[in-house]
This record gives C-alpha cells, sequence and structure tokens, in this order.
C-alpha cells in the first residue's frame, strides 16, 4: 500500500480486501475509487478524500456522465481528466479485491497546475496572432537559452517549426557570426547597467539562402534571468537609411562642386549607374557592367591615361574610403577626348564592408591645363633660379612672403620678410639706385600686379641698377611671373633676380657705338635724325623746337696745315663745348666731316633762341687754348619752317650757306623765299 501511494500509481497485487483499500487514506494526499469490472462499471468503494471533492455522501449518486468519462480514460489510456470541476491526473490498474476483479484508480488533483498549462495556452494563442516575433530568453552567466518563441519566426525564417530546433534561432546556424558575438557582448553590457528596456540589431539566414536584417527590443521579464523580446523585420529599414545615407553624400557632393556629374559604384557587382541623368526618378539608371575593364575595352579611357582611370576603381574595390584620379575619357557627344578629374566616396555597410561608392565625374580640361602649365611653369623656375641672385615666393593674394633663396638672402633682415608689399619698398630703399627707384616701385606693385593679372597679363620684367653691399651700382634684371596656383587657390608671384652687370655694360657700349660717332661721341648722323623725328612725331603745334647746323669755317685749312691729330682734336673739344652749353635734353650730332647738328627741344618762346644759339657759337669759338674756332649757323624751327626733319634739316642747310657766303661767323635763320 505504501508503495502505491509513494509513487503516485497503482502496484500490481495479488490479492485486496476492502479494508486494505481504506488504509491507502492514511497515505495518499489525494484520492482513489475501486470500481468492478463489468458493463455497468458499478463502484465499490471510493475514498473519502474524493467523497469531498465530489461533494456526494453516497457512491451511488455519482453521475453517468462522470463514469463514463473514468471509462473512457481509462480505455484509451488519457492521463487527464475533468471531473466534477476539478482536473485529475489519473493513473489505474486490474487488482484482485476479495475474489472480484476490479479497477483500482488513482485521481491527483492537478487543478492549480492545470489552470496554469490552460493561461500558457491562452497566452500562447494570443502571441501566435501577433504580427511580430515574441522570445522569452533566459540569460545567465553569459549563456542565452530561448525558452519560447511564436510561430512568425517560424514563418519569416521560412521554416517548419519540426524542422528547426528552438535554441538555433539565435545561434550561428540563423544568425550571423559576427552579429552573434557583438549582440551578445551588447546585452551583457545592459543588462549590467540595468537597463529596462534595450534594442539589438542583426542578420539572420532565411531557409532559402537570404539574408534579412531584424531588430529586437528587449526588456526583463517579472522571472529573474529572463527576459520578453519583440522582434521585426527591419531589412527595408536598413535599406532606406543605406539609400539616405547615399543620397545625402549625393546631394553634399552636389552642393560642393558645381557641373558635375554624380554616379553610384557596385562594388561587389562592378555596375556604374549614373543618379543625375536630368530624370525625375529616385531610382539610378544603369550605365555600365563589369567597369572598369568594360571602359577600357570600348576604347572610353586614352590609353595613356589607362592606368590612372583602373587605379581609381582599384581603390574603390580595395574599400578605401576615398580616392580620386584625373584621365582622358571620351565625350559620347563629340566623341573627343577630355580630361576628366574623378572623385569618389565610400559608403559601407554595418560590417564594415565597402557597398557603393559615390563618384562625381568633372571636366577638367581647363583646370587641368593650369595645373601641367602650373608644373611646367615651377620645373622652368627651378631651373632657371640656379642662376639667379635672389629668388623670392609670394602668396600675393593674401599678401604673404612665402620663401627667399640666393645670394641676397642674408641682406634682407627678418623682420622685413613680412609681405610683398613691405618687402619691394625696403628693397627699393636699401638696395636700388635712385635713378630707377620710381619704376621699380610701379612694376613692384601689388595692386599693379594683380590688376594687370585680371587683365591677361603674367609676366613682367625689369631692368634696373642696383647697389650691392659696398655700395657699388650694378645693373639687375628683375622678373616676375604670375601663376594660378590650382592646388591653393591663388595668384602665387615668383620673382627672379639675376645680375646682368656685364651683358648690360656691355650692351650700352654696343649701343652707343652704334648710336654715336667714335670720336666725339655725339649722335651719329641716324641716332640724331631719328631721335628728332621721334620728338616731332609727339609734339603739339604750341611747342617750339629748333634745329642748328654748324659747318666749321676754315676746318680743311687747319687740318692740312697741323695735321689730322690737330685736326681731331678741334672736333673733339667743339663736341664737348657744344654739349657743355647745351641743357641734358638737347641733341647734339655731329652729321660728317666738320658738320654738328643740334636740336634745341621745347624752348619757352623766340626771344629764347638767339641767346642760346649765341652761347654756343662762343663755346665753340673758345673751345681750343691756341686759337679761336669760328664757325657758320643755319637755323630753322619748329612748326614755323617745317613739320619733319628733312625738310628742317634741308632749311637750317639753306640758312647756313647763305650765312656762309655772306661773311661767315654768322648765325642765319631760314627765311621763305
Amino acid at each position: 500500500m505504501k508503495a502505491i501511494c509513494e509513487r503516485g500509481e497503482v502496484m500490481s497485487m495479488k490479492q485486496y480486501h476492502l479494508m486494505d483499500l481504506k488504509t491507502l487514506e492514511d497515505f495518499s494526499p489525494d484520492g482513489f475509487l475501486c470500481i468492478y469490472i463489468g458493463k455497468q462499471w458499478d463502484i465499490a468503494w471510493i475514498s473519502t478524500i474524493l467523497q469531498d471533492i465530489m461533494q456526494h455522501g453516497n457512491v451511488k449518486e455519482i453521475d453517468i456522465f462522470a463514469m463514463a468519462t473514468l471509462r473512457k480514460a481509462c480505455e484509451t489510456q488519457m492521463k487527464e481528466v475533468y471531473l466534477f470541476d476539478t482536473w485529475f491526473h489519473i493513473s489505474h490498474k486490474k487488482i484482485q479485491l476479495e475474489n472480484k476483479e476490479v479497477m483500482l484508480i488513482y485521481l491527483r488533483n492537478i487543478n492549480d497546475l492545470m489552470e496554469t498549462k490552460l493561461a500558457s495556452q491562452v497566452n500562447k494563442l494570443r502571441t501566435e496572432g501577433i504580427p511580430c516575433g515574441l522570445f522569452c530568453i533566459r540569460m545567465q552567466n553569459g549563456a542565452f537559452e530561448l525558452l519560447y518563441t511564436n510561430s512568425y519566426i517560424y514563418q519569416f525564417l521560412g521554416y517548419k517549426k519540426e524542422e528547426l530546433q528552438l535554441q538555433d534561432i539565435i545561434e550561428e546556424k540563423i544568425v550571423d557570426r559576427e552579429d552573434l558575438i557583438r549582440i551578445k557582448k551588447e546585452i551583457t553590457n545592459y543588462i549590467q547597467q540595468e537597463s529596462i528596456l534595450f534594442e539589438v540589431e542583426y542578420r539572420v539566414k532565411r531557409k532559402d539562402g537570404k539574408v534579412r536584417w531584424m531588430s529586437a527590443r528587449i526588456v526583463p521579464d517579472t522571472i529573474e534571468h529572463q527576459y520578453v523580446a519583440v522582434a521585426f523585420d527591419s531589412t527595408k529599414m536598413k535599406q532606406m537609411m543605406h539609400d539616405l545615407r547615399i543620397s545625402e553624400e549625393e546631394k553634399k557632393i552636389a552642393l560642393e562642386q558645381g557641373n558635375i556629374v554624380i554616379l553610384r559604384y557596385d562594388v561587389k557587382n562592378k555596375v556604374l549607374y549614373y543618379t543625375n541623368d536630368g530624370k525625375k526618378t529616385t531610382e539610378p539608371k544603369k550605365m555600365m557592367e563589369n567597369i572598369p575593364q568594360s571602359a577600357i575595352e570600348q576604347h572610353l579611357i586614352k590609353e595613356e591615361t589607362q592606368k590612372e582611370y583602373l587605379g581609381f576603381f582599384s581603390s574603390m574595390l580595395e574599400g578605401k574610403p576615398k580616392g580620386e584620379a584625373v584621365f582622358l575619357r571620351r565625350n559620347s557627344t563629340s566623341q573627343k577626348y577630355i580630361w576628366i578629374k574623378g572623385k569618389f566616396t565610400m559608403i559601407y555597410n554595418e560590417k564594415s564592408e565597402p557597398t557603393t561608392a559615390i563618384i562625381s565625374y568633372q571636366d577638367y580640361s581647363e583646370a587641368y591645363e593650369r595645373e601641367l602649365a602650373y608644373e611646367r611653369w615651377k620645373q622652368d623656375f627651378e631651373r632657371r633660379k640656379k642662376d639667379s641672385i635672389a629668388y623670392y615666393e609670394y602668396d600675393l593674394t593674401h599678401d604673404v612672403f612665402e620663401k627667399l633663396e640666393g645670394a641676397l638672402n642674408d641682406e634682407l633682415p627678418k623682420n622685413a620678410r613680412n609681405s610683398f608689399t613691405y618687402i619691394a619698398h625696403y628693397a627699393a630703399e636699401h638696395f636700388v639706385s635712385p635713378k630707377d627707384r620710381k619704376k621699380y616701385l610701379k612694376v613692384f606693385s601689388r595692386e599693379y600686379l594683380l590688376d594687370q593679372y585680371q587683365k591677361g597679363r603674367h609676366h613682367f620684367t625689369l631692368q634696373h641698377r642696383r647697389i650691392d653691399s659696398q655700395g657699388n651700382e650694378f645693373w639687375a634684371y628683375g622678373e616676375i611671373q604670375l601663376v594660378w596656383d590650382p592646388y591653393a587657390s591663388l595668384v602665387r608671384a615668383s620673382v627672379l633676380l639675376h645680375d646682368i652687370d656685364n651683358e648690360k655694360k656691355d650692351k650700352i657700349r654696343m649701343k652707343r657705338l652704334s648710336e654715336t660717332d667714335a670720336l666725339t661721341g655725339l649722335y651719329n648722323r641716324s641716332t640724331l635724325f631719328h631721335r628728332i623725328e621721334s620728338t616731332l612725331q609727339h609734339s603739339g603745334k604750341h611747342v617750339l623746337h629748333v634745329l642748328v647746323l654748324i659747318d666749321l669755317d676754315n676746318f680743311k685749312l687747319l687740318n692740312d696745315t697741323y695735321g689730322h691729330q690737330y685736326g681731331d682734336d678741334v672736333l673733339i673739344n667743339v663736341a664737348k663745348s657744344m654739349r657743355s652749353a647745351c641743357r641734358s635734353e638737347d641733341y647734339c650730332g655731329r652729321i660728317g666731316g666738320d658738320e654738328f647738328v643740334i636740336f634745341l627741344r621745347n624752348l619757352s618762346c623766340d626771344y629764347d633762341i638767339l641767346p642760346r644759339i649765341e652761347a654756343i657759337r662762343l663755346a665753340i669759338l673758345n673751345c681750343m687754348d691756341d686759337r679761336e674756332i669760328v664757325a657758320s649757323f643755319g637755323v630753322a624751327c619748329y612748326p614755323n619752317d617745317s613739320h619733319n626733319v628733312d625738310e628742317l634739316y634741308r632749311h637750317s642747310d639753306e640758312a647756313m650757306y647763305r650765312a656762309k657766303r655772306s661773311q661767315k661767323h654768322k648765325i642765319q635763320f631760314y627765311k621763305k623765299i
């Protein structure tokens, strides 16, 4: 009897008496029924506990429905029955009771257990209809155990319940391995922080192999270490966020750069898409597949820049965040190759894998030519500055000094190296000859240079005299090159100074030889007449100029009597006396033999003519110590007598011969006959 009660089931016994059954009440917490086996299933005995539950004093009053239920339970091996408003767990066994075969039935009250079970089933039925995933998870000591999930999860993953073990839903079979490691760390951190609500996102692999995103919001359950999660498909949201990032990057590029074409490059599939082809559509238009190779095969990229083009796309395929390249691409309209500057910004997914590159293509022909010109200019200046005495570099846009190289480096104090303007004035005051200081400051003016640059002039030169550290004057050649720096977006001024003293003095000497008379140093005929003609062309009607033709009287006799050396001395002294009697702006020249011309410029009035010529006559008369030198003077005036040099000379020649014919050593003005 004890064994029957303790194990909660009916055990086989050979023979029982009714009193034996009654003793079961002392050991069993529930109740027993003893029923005769037969068609009627009459009750032989019921324990007192069961009678209390049934609320029947007479066992014969048990209704037929209850008896039918018990009979069916025994025949069908049912485990649970509902009788008398109570749930029972049923066990039964045939035994011999007082020589009769009876069915001993043991009923254990499981009312509380069934109420819990039924409540769970009701909740389960409710959760099955919710259009999202539900999880109940136990999290303890770093281990995660899935206790329950609804059918939505199986449907979402494409599995039947029997095809997938419950725990697999939160393991690597379904959840992306990297995401699984990450979210376990995130959840552990949230739990340690005692967060009452937290959210995680992860990828799952469906039965069909497709990868989808899930987002789960998790809250603690009422039971310790248990958590309830609501999960939903966030794939579309993730894609929308990804597309939004791409769109924002495209807009950013469009705002930063003008006149560009924006494209998308699918890194995985190597497909290039247009995104701003002028059509009102949110979907990019497929442009080319198998990029970059297909562009090479179709000869869209000029051969000499294919390396740069391939490198540009290789950077994307390698997942670099940014990159740029310049290459020649064939224009679809003109079929001509034009310079394109390409830039890209990479968009990554949550696994930091490159997915989409946002590319901008900009016509770079003009800018690239400027860059090439700038590089060529830099190379040329690098070569030329080796032979210079100084090389200056300035940011002319912001008036900032940047660099000084060369022999003059030590001569310019450190505190003077502030700006182009400051250095120009300092150099003019300390290094430039006063004779050229004015023209130096005119050229070395920041305002003047920037104004000329805007007008299209970029190169300036100036020959000027400078003063060295010993106070000696020498000729220098200053060269200013203005160039647009495409890298810094500013006008850069580079200044080279060359010592051209020997070269300049040689040129001056050669020019003087070509322009002057070798004996006297006065202008020769050609130079003199050219200068006079140039002056007349730039003179108005109210300006007074005078051409004086001078012929030495009896010079041939002196030359023959005293020799050619004496004659040369006479000519040299006559020239000196003429220069001393004239102003610096007047022209003096020897036009042949003993004939000289003086061109008096810009006289104030007619009354000023004769006194000046008389002073010249007296200077010539007394130019030799041992004798007087007499001469005849013919005078013609501008504008009264003529407007060109040839006529003035002819008129003065006529006047001079009239002077000689009359009495020599006379000043004769031209008169029209």
